[in-house]
């Protein structure tokens, strides 16, 4: 769930994105969530809130055997810099600078 504005959205997909950089010998894991309004009819109910961040976490090989290796992981930033690590997305683009989350395992 996301919580804009005191406005509930519920996550309608969420992805784990994976790419290496061998030449610094670096696995990125990266994220894409994607949520929509859970209802109503005021201005903010047709918005569709995005998380995006290609490089959310990075580990050395071998250290994660299996992708949900990585629940129970807690990721924190903050960085007042120029390349932020992730981006939130509704009808433009802005910054994440400040961040907690906590990738948790999702029972079957």
């Amino acid at each position: 769930m996301f919580l804009v504005a005191e406005q509930d959205y519920e996550i309608t997909s969420a992805s784990l994105e994976l790419f290496s950089r061998t030449r610094e010998d670096i696995v990125c894991w990266g994220v894409r969530i994607i949520a929509k309004h859970r209802g109503g009819v005021d201005g903010m109910s047709r918005w569709n809130p995005a998380i995006i961040a290609d490089v959310l976490l990075e580990t050395g090989p071998g250290r994660m055997a299996h992708w949900y290796d990585i629940a129970g992981t807690t990721i924190e930033w903050e960085e007042p810099n120029e390349d932020p690590r992730a981006l939130f997305e509704v009808f433009e683009t802005a910054a994440i600078y400040n961040c907690k989350c906590r990738i948790l395992p999702r029972p079957r």
